[in-house]
C-alpha cells in the first residue's frame, strides 16, 4: 500500500471518520465532548467531498439534550448550506438522545436488522434547592417537548404520539422502527 495512503488511513482511524464511504461514527455517551468531535468530523468530512452525502454510523445509548440539539442543528445548516445531506444509520443501539439524531438525519435514515431503539422523555438529575429544581424542572419540560416535536416532524408519527410514548422508556425493533418512521429502510433484511 502507498506510505502517504496508509499515513491517511491511520489518521483516519484516530479521527474516527473515513473519508472514502464519507462516514463518521457517534459511540457512546453523546455529551459536550461528542457535539464538539461530531461537529470537527462533519466539517472534516464536507472539506474532504464537499458534494458527497455524509454517512453517520451511531451506536450510543444517549446522553445529553443539549449536545443532542447541537449535533441535529449541525446535521440541518449542512444540508441547508452545502446540499449535502446526512445519512443516519443505527449500528446496534440508539437510545434516548442517539435515536433523536437517528431520527433527525437529513438524508436516508436506516438501521440494521438487529439494531435496538429507545424513546423517552428527557430526565433530570438535579440536587438543588427547591427553587432551582422547580426552574430546572419547567426547563426539562420544554426541552422534553422540544424534542418531541422534532420527533414528530421526523416522523410518520404526531406530537401526542411521541409525548405518550415517551413517558415511559418505549423500545422499537428495526421493523417496528421503519413502521413509526424513526427510520426509511432496514439494512440485512
Amino acid at each position: 500500500m502507498n506510505p502517504k495512503k496508509q499515513e491517511m488511513i491511520m489518521r483516519e482511524l484516530e479521527w474516527g471518520i473515513n473519508s472514502e464511504t464519507n462516514s463518521l461514527f457517534l459511540a457512546g455517551d453523546v455529551a459536550n465532548e461528542t457535539l464538539h468531535s461530531m461537529v470537527v468530523h462533519l466539517d472534516t468530512l464536507l472539506r474532504i467531498n464537499p458534494e458527497k452525502d455524509i454517512n453517520l454510523n451511531i451506536n450510543s445509548f444517549g446522553g445529553d439534550t443539549y449536545a443532542m440539539f447541537g449535533i441535529v442543528d449541525k446535521m440541518r445548516h449542512i444540508t441547508e448550506t452545502n446540499k449535502v445531506k446526512v445519512n443516519t444509520i443505527c449500528v446496534g443501539t440508539c437510545m434516548s438522545a442517539a435515536a433523536v439524531i437517528l431520527a433527525a438525519g437529513t438524508g436516508i435514515r436506516k438501521a440494521h436488522k438487529h439494531s435496538s431503539i429507545m424513546v423517552h422523555d428527557g430526565q433530570i438529575g438535579i440536587q438543588e434547592k427547591v427553587a432551582d429544581f422547580q426552574r430546572a424542572s419547567e426547563h426539562f419540560k420544554e426541552l422534553t417537548e422540544r424534542g418531541n416535536k422534532l420527533m414528530a416532524e421526523c416522523t410518520k408519527k404526531d406530537f401526542d404520539y411521541w409525548n405518550s410514548l415517551s413517558k415511559f422508556d418505549s423500545y422499537f425493533t428495526a421493523e417496528e422502527a421503519l413502521e413509526v418512521g424513526i427510520i426509511d429502510e432496514i439494512i440485512g433484511v
